[in-house]
């Protein structure tokens, strides 16, 4: 019966030493065996050696390879020193279990004397596994606090170090060459406005990474700078001599690089190019109308997010988010990242309802008649016009109306509605559902369509146009599509509130509108 030996080391230190752990684990294990002789053991020649991998997940190189040997029929027995060297995991263990009973395979480890074959020995086995389960978390939380608490008092924790830094006696000291590297990185940023141009720039100058020497012997680095290096250095707070843990920021023991007005000048860029309009400045409106406006209690803006999910038809199914930067690693509020866009914008537009009814009943000294005419106005701007900014919390959105129609409304301080929500997050995916969203939704594009057909009939009446040939060429449009669509301005209040609550039917077109104003 052919018998392999399967050792590991959760970490690999010692290992570079002439006898370490992993021959001690061995030496035993064949001494084992060869007392087992007369039971026709035989050793195995080939070596599963697991050194630096944790017993938390069967993703190791040694045991994927025995398990292979186990399906080949190579090995019938598998000989450990403990029980822990295997798996620490009583998941993992039950996997493996199956693996080898399927292959009538057995295993012994040399220190704990059980028989997987019975009921009994099972038992001591979960048992042992148990325990070593129960010690691996709890090892692991003595190290992630730990890890925690000397992030908390600004230590270097380990890790790859960053550029502009070296590494001494476990602290950070900055490299006076690549430091102004990093100086240089930051202040093209501001200049060109592109991580991509800002990479054509150092790689014109010749500049690449730092070379680096690894324990083991290899060497990495000495490369041109990616994209996607390159946001991670600008959003790195090291060098404004901070560390980051889990999103929270906490004071360096490292000196700083920067100036703190330099960072904050580049966080302000890569903040303001992320919620930049890609495509036709009216498509990106029409698709994210509160992008740059919307933004979590923490006061970092969410940028807009188009996920596509393939069907069962193979056609791409397109999912709107409204999302915490890629810049920004801290959660914008408790733990939820992303917010779809439908019901973001439907909750904004019912609270902006709910703003305007409660003006008008303040604004007493406003006449019925005037109040019609600025509430007709209002309702045919687009959501993006009317909303200055929308602010969420966990159980309430806030949204403040735009300044201009304040101004209009003769508002002396700005006019904020709070409208309350149920986040409620999915699949620990950190999305957020807001589950009191009406079912109705609002036909972003119909409304645009209108909005633009009340600007377009304003510009007319007042003569600030002379003709629809010199609207058609003011708006870059054709005169057909102006004729076409004037029609709309004369819609009444009552049908502009529909159309904004979207109680309408769901096909409704610009096309089918045209024809027949009375379907909303």
């Amino acid at each position: 019966m052919r018998c392999a030996i399967y050792t590991r080391k959760s970490t690999d230190e010692g290992l570079e030493q002439s006898f370490n752990s992993l021959d001690a684990q061995r030496e035993a294990c064949e001494a084992f065996i060869a007392s087992q002789k007369h039971e026709g053991w035989i050793l195995h020649d080939t070596s599963y050696d697991d050194g630096g991998w944790s017993g938390g997940t069967l993703e190791r190189p040694a045991v994927q390879q025995l398990l292979e040997d186990i399906r080949l029929g190579r090995v019938q027995i598998i000989v450990v020193y403990k029980i822990d060297r295997l798996t620490r995991s009583l998941t993992d263990f039950a996997k493996l279990v199956e693996i080898f009973d399927a292959h009538k395979v057995t295993f012994v480890s040399v220190t704990q004397q059980f028989n997987t074959t019975t009921s009994m020995g099972r038992l001591t086995l979960n048992v042992l596994l148990s325990f070593a389960q129960y010690e691996r978390e709890i090892t692991g939380e003595r190290i992630r606090d730990k890890f925690a608490a000397s992030k908390a008092k600004g230590m270097f924790m380990g890790g790859n170090v960053p550029v502009g830094y070296k590494l001494g006696d476990r602290e950070l000291f900055i490299d006076e060459i690549y430091a102004q590297v990093i100086t240089q990185i930051f202040e093209a940023y501001l200049k060109l406005g592109s991580a991509s141009k800002v990479k054509s720039y150092l790689q014109e100058l010749g500049i690449r990474t730092p070379p680096r020497e690894h324990r083991n012997g290899k060497t990495s680095g000495d490369k041109h700078f990616t994209t996607g290096h390159l946001y991670q250095i600008l959003s790195n707070p090291v060098y404004i001599g901070k560390v980051r843990h889990h999103g929270k920021i906490y004071h360096g023991q490292h000196e700083a690089i920067l100036n703190q007005n330099l960072w904050d000048q580049v966080q302000n860029k890569l903040v303001e190019n992320a919620v930049r309009p890609k495509g036709t400045s009216a498509q990106r409106k029409l698709q994210y109308p509160l992008v740059g406006k919307i933004f979590p209690s923490a006061g970092y803006r969410l940028a807009p997010t188009t996920v596509h999910k393939p069907t069962k038809a193979n056609q791409k199914n397109y999912h709107r988010y409204y999302t915490v930067n890629r810049t920004r690693r801290e959660p914008p509020y408790g733990d939820l990242t992303s917010l779809p866009a439908q019901e973001a914008e439907q909750v904004t537009s019912l609270a902006l309802q709910k703003l305007l009814a409660d003006l008008k009943a303040e604004q007493s000294d406003l006449s019925a008649e005037m109040f019609l005419q600025i509430r007709q106005e209002v309702l045919q701007l687009c959501l993006r016009e009317l909303t200055e900014t929308v602010v969420l919390y966990k159980d309430r959105l806030v949204v403040t109306l735009s300044q201009s129609i304040a101004e209009r409304l003769g508002l002396t301080k700005p006019a904020c509605c709070s409208y309350p929500i149920k986040p409620r997050s999915v699949r620990k995916r950190n999305k957020v559902i807001l589950s009191n969203v009406p079912q109705n939704t609002p036909n972003q594009e119909l409304i645009l369509c209108v909005a633009k057909s009340w600007k377009w009939y304003q510009a007319l009446s007042k003569g600030k146009v002379r003709s629809v040939q010199e609207l058609a060429a003011q708006e870059k449009t054709s005169v057909e599509t102006v004729t076409r669509n004037l029609p709309l301005a004369t819609l009444n209040p009552d049908q502009i509130e529909k159309l904004l609550t979207g109680h309408h039917a769901p096909d409704l077109s610009v096309a089918k509108l045209l024809a027949d104003p009375n379907l909303i």
